[in-house]
């Protein structure tokens, strides 16, 4: 069903939400440029050099395509409204046609066109291709009080299921504003069927109902009711009017949200750190953004808000972090802000990646080379070590780099420049990768579960584990940089194992580099080389190659010793890795079963595989 809809469908929900805790408002731009991000690191946009956002096109609302855009007009939206359930509250709507889509799961009283934001986030995805959905459930508007998280979840994953299987979607970032971020936390502890499609979460405003509900004369004598409800049997049953003027609300549900340690409650700041780890560790095995206004009016003012972001994103394994100055709940009044701050990153990723695909890259190290050769004297090697950063972080191979330090410094020398500046540059890396990288990092572990032992393992013995990974060069430097800035190993222990593990490689590659006739053979330019200098090249490779042979299989061994006592192996997943559903929970009249076209394999696959191995081992 092709339609615009327009705000004042949503004028009593917004009258509502102004008098409950926790209602939307609006914050997409710093959501919605964190979708444009995940889609360039990925290589999924159309278009990597993302288009300026500019105030004619928000105000107007002119979007791309052919369609007309996602925007008709102010508050109007163009887009397809589609039922993904059964239940006649079961509905969402959807703008524009693109295989990827974010999900807006609002808080409480929220419905369709619940934020100010979701305007510009539209016209922003658009641009991008990417779909914006704006989802009903048995929550929405005046429903939370008779809803749970459980329900929730099980109508975000239908929902994903339908995108999946009705819109070939191949893959969702699921936003949650306010009280829509504890859908999403729970959605992803479930580890429902469709959950694996997921590419990335943002929870703008995940902040507590508890501690708002407290600051309520009210809510001490309501709490008390509802536990006694609860064990009474009555759960299900609806507190009196006085316990939430905006709707009718269950024992269940009043209870989950105003007491201590209830369902709903996630993010209050006088949970232990052991406790918010319990409740949101698991968000550590999903790209995880964090967006929280320090001047949030449903955030007591006893609280410390950069204290407490730091916490949850800490409890989260890292979530990325975004602290909005001022802002209010829904960032009503820092939109625009967020926008420019947001568009500044990604015009500045989409500059290095254009830059890493279309420069001479070979051609611009051999120039390097020689002008370190010819010109910078003593400084040479200091300049050496130095380009080793842009490389690494770029995951541009530095073997050419290692070589020329070997030919312009000899052993000695070249060997502390070239150790010293592949470090360097896996620091880099490392420290990018735990940033502002981490959401594409975890999104590509996600269909790698066997990396889940390595991460065990680091926990307990980091430092060793790191070190026989770089002994044991089972995957390339720099695509290992990233993947162990999202394990727990701290940077002093990260950067001494890697510059120990990779001393064996380093030492091979600049001996060979002291044997080349000139500079020229660095590059490559092969043709002029004579018979000696070809068999004594070949001799200084063969005996780097037997070296380096003998401490790949030790360091291997060790590995594969060191993994089993801490619970994993280098070829399966993690024993007590859950098992993952085939087919989504929907209804009949969605043509049941909807098969999940997800292209990694589950759980159990895995352990077929793996036991099939051991039987023929």
């Amino acid at each position: 069903m092709s339609l615009s809809m327009s705000s004042s469908s949503a004028a009593s929900a917004a009258a509502a939400a102004a008098s409950t805790p926790k209602s939307s408002s609006s914050p997409a731009a710093a959501s919605s440029t964190t979708s444009w991000f995940s889609g360039i690191v990925r290589g999924r946009g159309d278009k990597p050099n993302t288009a300026k956002l500019s105030k004619s096109a928000s105000a107007t609302g002119i979007g791309s395509g052919d369609y007309g855009g996602p925007i008709k007009g102010k508050n109007q939206f163009r887009g397809v409204l589609f039922k993904y359930g059964p239940k006649s509250i079961q509905v969402a709507f959807k703008t524009g046609e693109y295989k990827q889509q974010v999900i807006f799961i609002g808080g409480l009283t929220d419905g369709l066109l619940a934020t100010d934001y979701l305007e510009p986030l539209a016209i922003a995805l658009d641009k991008e291709k990417w779909s914006l959905v704006q989802l009903l459930m048995s929550s929405s508007y005046s429903g939370f009080g008779t809803s749970s998280l459980k329900q929730d979840a099980q109508e975000i994953d239908q929902l994903i299921s339908y995108l999946i299987n009705k819109e070939n979607s191949e893959g969702v970032v699921l936003l949650g504003h306010s009280t829509g971020c504890q859908d999403i936390v729970y959605y992803m502890g479930t580890n429902a069927a469709c959950s694996r499609a997921v590419r990335a979460a943002i929870l703008q405003a995940p902040v507590s109902d508890r501690e708002y509900k407290a600051t309520l004369p009210e809510t001490p004598a309501m709490i008390d009711l509802a536990a006694k409800m609860i064990k009474e049997g009555r759960a299900e049953e609806l507190m009196p009017r006085e316990a939430d003027p905006c709707a009718p609300i269950s024992a269940y549900r009043y209870h989950s949200l105003c007491a201590y340690m209830g369902d709903d409650d996630m993010f209050s700041s006088d949970l232990s750190d052991d406790q918010l780890k319990t409740r949101l560790g698991h968000m550590a095995n999903t790209a995880c953004q964090v967006i929280f206004s320090m001047g949030d009016e449903y955030v007591p003012d006893y609280v410390d808000k950069k204290a407490l972001v730091n916490r949850l994103s800490k409890a989260m394994g890292g979530a990325e972090k975004v602290e909005v100055e001022h802002g209010n709940h829904s960032l009503s009044n820092r939109v625009h802000e967020a926008v420019q701050a947001i568009m500044i990153l990604l015009i500045l990723v989409a500059a290095i990646v254009l830059a890493f695909y279309f420069l001479p890259v070979e051609q611009l190290l051999r120039d390097f080379l020689l002008w370190v050769e010819q010109d910078l004297g003593s400084w040479g090697p200091l300049a050496l070590a130095v380009a080793y950063i842009p490389l690494t972080v770029l995951a541009v191979p530095a073997s050419v780099l290692t070589i020329g330090g070997g030919y312009l410094f000899g052993l000695p020398i070249g060997f502390v420049a070239d150790s010293v500046g592949a470090t360097l540059g896996s620091g880099a890396a490392f420290l990018l990768g735990r940033t502002i990288g981490k959401p594409f990092v975890v999104a590509k572990l996600k269909d790698y579960p066997q990396f889940q032992s390595v991460a065990l393992a680091i926990e307990k013995s980091g430092f060793k584990i790191c070190l026989l990974l770089r002994l044991a060069p089972l995957l390339p430097f720099s695509m290992l940089n990233y993947l162990l800035s999202v394990t727990p190993i701290t940077l002093g222990p990260y950067l001494l194992s890697s510059w120990l593990g990779m001393m064996p490689i380093t030492l091979a590659l600049v001996y060979v580099g002291t044997t080349l006739k000139d500079l020229s053979d660095v590059t490559h330019k092969w043709s002029e080389l004579s018979f000696g200098h070809w068999a004594s090249l070949i001799l200084s490779l063969v005996v780097s190659v037997i070296l380096m042979v003998c401490v790949t299989k030790v360091a291997q061994n060790a590995l594969r010793k060191a993994l089993a006592e801490h619970g994993g192996d280098m070829n399966g997943a993690v024993a007590a890795s859950p098992e993952l559903n085939d087919v989504a929970d929907v209804p009949a009249d969605l043509n049941e079963p909807l098969l999940i076209k997800i292209d990694s394999q589950s759980h159990q696959e895995h352990e077929n595989q793996r036991a099939m191995k051991e039987a023929a081992g």
